[in-house]
């Protein structure tokens, strides 16, 4: 098959990854995947050192004439056999592009799906999200459940804990990531005198309030502000337990991270996480409840051999569930039974 995907944001985040790893995916499993992106985007230099085939497509938004014309065009031009498009953007101007013309495959990324029913078929990164966009009237059959995916050829850490060790999370410092959570069980740690390092990762808005709230807890010399996190592998290399305190989470790609290199997870029992976790695999603790939370944190560090078991399922996970080449054989499957075609 011959796949337009289409990823029309600038910048970093798990949608853009999660683009590329479709690419991946889907050329993994012998398929034509032309990449549309606009100019000057993350994925960009990315998918370019992967070898795709990539065509930039300058716009202004979903109802930009010109690149609706544009993109109707690279359509005419290269007959796809269906069109993958991430994000509210790239839906609005692919199906308006397609005119029903070419089959238009929605991802649902999070809960902003109203505009799912526009598409011609939706994939869906956990089931609560499938059942939400077949509720909205888009036919069952044309809803496939395509969890997220998760490069696994990367360093996984051995048994042996660091000196203290050392608890870490990451993500975007905005209030639905719960890091406030974290800090607050943190604290509960250190008052009852358990051991350990942590470092968060990431940047955002609420950097200030969490940097404020960690002096004021007492975390001043046991948790490190490590800024945005590039290198994933060496990040996971020095941690030993994994920290997910989300509010609101549609999946948690960082919790798969976690699988593939061998760390341990507890995580909140936010949307995406307790269809991930099921109790082997990671710890799974109420939402917005930082005794909980810092409870969970403390009996993994306390018990090595229990901490090396849940990281090898987790491990387990990622390769059998969640690996790239797990998820493009699930997508080969659905654009099959999209298109009447044998796998």
């Amino acid at each position: 098959m011959h796949i337009l995907n289409v990823m029309l944001g600038k910048g970093a985040g798990g949608v853009e990854q999660a683009a590329i790893d479709y690419h991946r995916a889907l050329t993994g499993q012998g398929h034509r995947v032309t990449n549309v992106t606009r100019p000057g985007a993350w994925v960009d230099s990315r998918l370019d050192a992967l070898g795709a085939e990539r065509l930039s497509l300058p716009h202004l938004g979903e109802w930009d004439p010109l690149a609706r014309y544009r993109l109707r065009r690279i359509m005419r031009t290269l007959a796809p056999d269906a069109v993958i498009a991430h994000s509210n953007r790239a839906l609005g101007l692919c199906t308006l592009a397609s005119r029903r013309r070419w089959p238009v495959v929605a991802v649902t990324h999070n809960y902003s799906i109203r505009r799912v029913v526009r598409a011609d078929a939706a994939m869906c990164i956990t089931r609560d999200l499938c059942a939400r966009v077949i509720a909205l009237g888009l036919p069952e059959a044309r809803v496939f459940h395509i969890p997220n995916m998760v490069e696994v050829d990367v360093p996984v850490n051995g048994p042996e804990a660091h000196h203290p060790p050392v608890i870490g999370s990451m993500g975007r410092f905005v209030a639905k990531k719960g890091f406030d959570v974290m800090i607050d069980a943190l604290a509960l740690l250190r008052r009852r005198g358990t051991d350990f390092r942590a470092v968060l990762g990431g940047s955002g808005e609420g950097e200030a309030e969490l940097r404020a709230r960690a002096v004021a807890a007492g975390l001043g010399d046991s948790l490190a502000f490590a800024g945005w996190i590039d290198d994933r592998d060496r990040f996971f290399a020095g941690i030993d337990l994994f920290c997910l305190p989300s509010h609101h989470e549609p999946f948690g790609i960082v919790a798969i991270e976690a699988f593939a290199h061998g760390v341990a997870l507890v995580s909140t029992a936010s949307e995406g996480p307790r269809e991930i976790i099921d109790g082997e695999n990671g710890i799974l603790v109420p939402l917005n409840d930082a005794p909980a939370l810092a409870e969970a944190l403390a009996a993994l560090l306390a018990n090595d051999a229990r901490r090396a078991e849940v990281a090898a399922a987790g491990r387990r996970a990622a390769v059998e569930t969640y690996s790239i080449a797990a998820g493009g054989r699930r997508l080969s499957a659905a654009l099959s039974a999209l298109l009447g075609r044998t796998a």
